[in-house]
């Protein structure tokens, strides 16, 4: 069996121990004071995890230099997109007014598409109205017998609008835009048109009369319009 010799730190005697560990604690000869063994197996544990931490330690060091900059960077490209999305939601124009000029900040007010208001019972000539992508409409069907509302409805730009009116004569009045403001501002500067001619839903004894009619902004359209200020509408 081989030995050991191993100084006491305490009296700096020299300790012969025997290579195995043996069982116990080893201690000074002379003094008595406890003389630390580390076996082989330990040393090499030890040192396993002294090299483990080291790398651990340096791949954190790693990811927080490479995320942080990088969240970050994703934090300012979420907030510069919700800016953006509120620039494009919230306009700021200049109301036409024939006695004043006011510079208003407007928020979008939600709509539901569809009729919003009908002042009659029942209809009986069909009423069909087309649109085209890009803008929405909110449609005024003025009766002209009395100059008052029989129908407003707002439709989302790319569908079609059918309902049966009564007869009599009319005039279809319309805003068109991207975004809706509510009924006193609509789409807002310069979106609002009138049709130039009238619509007579008629009864010729056999068969109901009306109309479809497309509210395409188009040079050959089948409708003439023409701009109203928002006043009129």
């Amino acid at each position: 069996m081989t030995a050991k010799i191993i100084l006491c730190s305490g009296c700096g005697t020299k300790n012969r121990i025997p290579e195995v560990k043996p069982k116990g604690k080893a201690t000074c000869g002379n003094c008595g004071k406890l003389i630390g063994i580390k076996g082989k197996k330990g040393s090499f544990l030890s040192s396993l995890l002294r090299v483990f931490l080291s790398l651990w330690f340096v791949w954190a060091i790693t990811l927080f230099v490479v995320f942080v900059p990088y969240l970050d960077n994703s934090k300012n490209k979420a907030s510069r997109n919700s800016n953006s999305h509120q620039q494009l939601e919230k306009k700021t124009f200049r109301k036409i007014d024939p006695n004043e000029n006011i510079i208003l900040d407007l928020t979008p007010i939600p709509i539901t598409k569809g009729i919003i208001s009908k002042n009659y019972a029942s209809g009986v000539a069909p009423l069909k109205i087309e649109t085209n992508y890009g803008n929405d409409y909110y449609i005024k069907v003025v009766n002209i017998a009395n100059n008052q509302e029989a129908l407003t409805a707002y439709i989302a730009g790319g569908e079609d609008f059918e309902i049966m009116m009564p007869l009599g004569t009319y005039e279809i009045r319309y805003a068109a835009g991207k975004i809706w403001y509510g009924t006193q501002y609509y789409f807002g500067p310069n979106t609002t048109y009138k049709a130039d001619e009238l619509f007579k839903f008629t009864f010729d004894g056999n068969q109901y009369t009306g109309y479809t009619v497309e509210l395409i902004l188009q040079t050959h359209g089948n409708l003439s319009t023409s701009y109203i200020d928002p006043s009129e509408f």
